[in-house]
């Protein structure tokens, strides 16, 4: 069997009862593109349907399938033969679709798995508070901070200039479910080359812990991861409506799917921002902590409504 042949065989048939492909789209209530694509070899007819088909086009489902006209009655044997290679076809395309949906539920539940460890993985800040993270000076001048048994790691950042230290102590469920907790001493430095420690992020600027008494406070710095996931924000909801704006002009030409799936993944990527970042924009600083979670829930949401974009396109065709 083959599909251009019986997608030929079918226009012309169509053309000889005089139907425009809607007519005949209309009388088996099937889309005009389910019929384009029959006739132009890239689609085959369902099953359920071949026997309208057969009826609208005054042939046998038979002459359909072999894409020509029979003269004479076919024999027991020729009907066997059509009807084996006619199962065979089928099974054929029953199994390249069971084929693609495991591939496609192992992918959709590989993405699952990683954006769970991710998360589980991800830090939870600690606010300050002063049993979180104590500064000392010990007897080579070395400033220390000692953590809190609960704290599960720590980021340190420094300003030279202003000769500044930032810290933030954090934990994540993966370390609460299975981690080691015990107290940690950390080294800032030397305190002739420090006057001020800091702990971060916080609502209004950083916290000040530790003065030397040489400098004037500065009075911190505001945190910034705020800012960054509005800049995120705002490009993920600006190209979302440009790519939806063009999709709407062009969703009749040969690239409207293109521009479907980059529309998709901009309205994934910002509904991911709201999703993974839920009541966490002014208590996160690090975004690259939660950069990979963004991505593997967009890429997840990404397939999902493409998925079910294509396979309600499919079921409209047939």
């Amino acid at each position: 069997m083959d599909a251009i042949k019986t997608g030929i065989f079918i226009s012309e048939l169509r053309k000889e009862k005089n139907l425009t492909q809607k007519q005949l789209a209309d009388l088996l209530f099937v889309s005009d593109k389910a019929v384009s694509r029959w006739e132009t070899g890239k689609g085959f007819p369902e099953l359920s349907i071949m026997e309208d088909l057969a009826d609208v086009l005054g042939v046998s489902v038979a002459e359909i399938m072999k894409a020509q006209r029979f003269e004479n009655d076919i024999s027991c044997k020729e009907v066997i033969d059509f009807a084996d290679e006619s199962l065979s076809m089928y099974k054929n395309v029953f199994k390249k679709q069971r084929i693609n949906f495991f591939l496609s539920g192992f992918l959709f539940g590989l993405i699952i798995l990683i954006i769970a460890i991710t998360h589980l993985n991800s830090p939870i800040i600690f606010d300050y508070h002063k049993d979180i993270i104590k500064i000392e000076t010990i007897n080579n001048n070395r400033i220390i901070a000692i953590l809190d048994k609960e704290v599960a790691g720590y980021d340190i950042d420094t300003v030279a200039d202003e000769k500044s230290v930032f810290i933030n102590c954090y934990k994540s469920r993966w370390y609460e479910l299975f981690g080691n907790k015990k107290e940690k001493i950390v080294s800032l430095g030397n305190s002739d080359d420090i006057d001020f420690v800091y702990y971060y992020p916080g609502q209004d600027g950083d916290t000040l812990i530790y003065s030397s008494g040489n400098n004037n406070n500065h009075g911190g710095v505001k945190s910034l991861p705020r800012l960054i996931y509005n800049y995120w924000i705002m490009i993920g909801m600006t190209l979302s409506f440009v790519f939806i704006s063009l999709y709407l002009v062009y969703r009749k030409r040969y690239y409207s799917k293109i521009i479907f799936i980059i529309a998709t993944f901009f309205v994934s990527f910002t509904l991911s921002l709201f999703i993974v970042l839920a009541g966490k924009m002014d208590k996160i600083y690090n975004a690259s902590y939660y950069l990979s979670g963004i991505l593997l829930l967009t890429i997840c949401l990404t397939f999902l409504i493409t998925s079910i974009s294509m396979y309600k396109s499919k079921t409209k065709q047939s």
